[in-house]
């Protein structure tokens, strides 16, 4: 006895098949029990007859093997159960052949699903996906994984792997499901994680003192830093002059205010030369992408004018 399913559920419909090529006796009957039935579907009430009469699930009349269809309607427990067909000759002697087959109907399980390890936000439009999942009886086969939920369905993106990547010019939450089918076709519903994406710099603006203004000692530079998705705030901003490194704090100058939104740097002009000099300032979102402000020229004047030549 043989069958065409390693795995049933309900709505499967199974062939069995018996090959009896090795009787010689003419056989009267094959037959699988209602009881045997049961073992695979918990409603069967009648026996199923294998035919060799060339119609329906026998492909060839009169060749000896007996074949028939059965339809699953009722559920069973899960697990591999043995199926037994007896057939009969005509002199009453009986053969009794057995195939195992394994009823699955329990869904698999999708315990947990991350995007990029966790983090709180998405800095690039491609996501790192990952998950974990189990099915006790048949085994996992696909997963299928996308923005929209389609638990029990087939629709998304497919893999038979346990990692993936999406990605998305979405700003703000984002979430991404995954959900699984095992071997024997059973849906599972879906787990799911959230992000938050920003992708986008903070705007930075040095608000005064205004472009070619002449400076001289200290002279404080106000700027606010602006962003909408995660907000400003990581980190104190730094200050570049003249191209050079970013710093908080050096002998020209230093941020000696920073609440996140507003800050002030000190501008020491007394440490830079006579003439045009470059004031940049950078500064970071919460989600860690970096923004620059404007490059802003002030003229720096510390030089007392001549005095004044009095003639008779």
């Amino acid at each position: 006895l043989s069958c065409d399913r390693t795995y049933c559920r309900v709505g499967d419909t199974v062939r069995f098949y018996y090959n009896l090529k090795n009787v010689a006796d003419t056989i009267t009957s094959v037959t699988i029990t209602a009881a045997e039935l049961q073992k695979i579907d918990g409603s069967a009430t009648t026996a199923l007859s294998l035919l060799d009469g060339g119609t329906g699930a026998d492909a060839v009349a009169n060749d000896r093997i007996y074949s028939g269809s059965y339809t699953i309607v009722g559920t069973a427990s899960d697990g591999v159960k043995s199926i037994t067909a007896t057939a009969t000759d005509t002199s009453g002697q009986s053969f009794a052949s057995s195939v195992q087959i394994t009823v699955d109907e329990t869904r698999p399980l999708i315990s947990s699903v991350s995007i990029n390890q966790g983090a709180t936000y998405g800095t690039s439009s491609t996501l790192n996906i990952s998950w974990t999942a189990s099915d006790a009886t048949s085994g996992i086969a696909y997963y299928y994984y996308g923005f929209t939920d389609g638990s029990g369905t087939t629709q998304g993106f497919i893999t038979t792997g346990t990692q993936a990547q999406l990605s998305t010019v979405q700003q703000g939450a984002v979430s991404v499901y995954v959900w699984a089918r095992d071997t024997a076709g059973n849906i599972g519903g879906s787990g799911s994680d959230a992000i938050t994406m920003d992708t986008a710099a903070p705007s930075i603006t040095i608000n005064s003192p205004a472009e070619g203004m002449v400076l001289k000692g200290l002279r404080d530079v106000s700027f606010t830093v602006t962003d909408a998705t995660s907000g400003a705030g990581a980190g104190t901003p730094s200050v570049s002059i003249d191209g050079g490194a970013y710093t908080t704090a050096s002998v020209k100058g230093t941020v000696t205010a920073w609440s996140p939104g507003m800050g002030t740097f000190s501008l020491d002009s007394s440490q830079l030369s006579q003439g045009s000099h470059i004031v940049r300032i950078q500064a970071q979102d919460i989600a860690g992408n970096t923004g620059y402000s404007e490059s802003r020229v002030y003229i720096v004047d510390n030089t007392a004018p001549a005095p004044p030549v009095l003639s008779e």
